[in-house]
């Protein structure tokens, strides 16, 4: 008896592995490429990134940071054909993205059962008057080309602290979108950069053996000094920055005060106390990489 309900288990495990197989080959292909193709559209409008990852649609780079702060979504996307030849498709589709009607065509792939989306992004091709890098979205891009998911993106200059001037710009896919960006410094820019500044001459005023260069100090200590070995500062106001034309800024109307401890001509330590209330910088700026650089002469 126990040998005969060994042999029906057995028989039972025999069963539902074949069951298994036949299982595995019949929906083991995966999604086909009418569901790929409609994901992909339907994650595009919900502005899902990990859907869009799952479909190697996009990777973590440019495109997704960009993406991830589109100012508009696809909407009323209608896939109008699919063309499967093996495992390569052609879809072609349109939606309308800010009340603008774009193309949304691609291709899929199936690689190992699944498919996934290529040939999916538009170009923007965008220039700027200042600096040499552009905010799309979340990401920070140089001037030239760069590819982006369907979408509609604000493409302003950076850094955005000091720069404005943006425009708004939708994109479909296989299109090349040329955006020229007039920036400008903001009104208030000096404003914004004065920290900047401040960080810099508070470091020119730390307790010193020399008088450091490009700081706009001017210590005549050599008048009542043969040697000055201690230069010790007490600044009452930052200079002020303001920007001039043709990438250069100024930065007027500073206050210190300065001990300096050396020795006279006839070998005696002293010390002499120098006031300075019109303490001035000058010097470049530069916006390369979308950042604020102050050079000062």
């Amino acid at each position: 008896m126990r040998r005969g309900a060994a042999a029906i288990v057995a028989s039972g495990v025999v069963l539902v592995a074949s069951v298994a197989v036949v299982a595995w080959v019949v929906f083991g292909r995966g999604p086909s490429a009418d569901d790929a193709a409609a994901r992909y559209v339907a994650a595009l409008g919900a502005g899902d990134l990990d859907a869009l990852r799952d479909l190697e649609a996009v990777d973590a780079g440019t495109a997704a940071l960009a993406f991830e702060a589109a100012t508009s979504r696809v909407e009323d996307a209608e896939i109008t054909g699919i063309r499967t030849e093996g495992d390569h498709a052609v879809v072609e589709a349109t939606g309308r993205i800010a009340d603008a009607e774009r193309p949304l065509d691609f291709s899929l792939r199936r690689e190992e059962g699944e498919w996934v989306v290529e040939d999916n992004l538009g170009r923007l091709e965008v220039t700027t008057t200042l600096g040499d890098t552009l905010r799309v979205g979340d990401a920070d891009v140089p001037a030239g080309s760069v590819g982006l998911l369907p979408a509609g993106y604000t493409v302003s200059p950076a850094p955005g602290e000091v720069l404005e001037g943006s425009q708004d710009v939708s994109i479909g896919s296989g299109q090349t979108v040329a955006v020229a960006i007039a920036a400008r410094l903001r009104d208030d820019a000096a404003a914004r950069a004065q920290p900047l500044l401040d960080a810099y001459t508070a470091s020119c005023t730390t307790t010193a053996d020399a008088v450091p260069a490009a700081c706009g100090l001017r210590i005549p200590w050599a008048a009542d000094l043969a040697t000055a070995d201690r230069f010790a500062y007490r600044v009452e106001r930052m200079p002020q920055l303001t920007f001039e034309g043709a990438g250069l800024f100024a930065a007027v109307g500073g206050d210190y005060v300065v001990t300096v401890s050396g020795t006279t001509r006839e070998g005696a330590a002293a010390t002499v106390t120098f006031r300075d209330d019109d303490w001035t910088l000058r010097g470049s700026y530069d916006l390369g990489g979308g950042e604020l650089a102050l050079r000062p002469f």
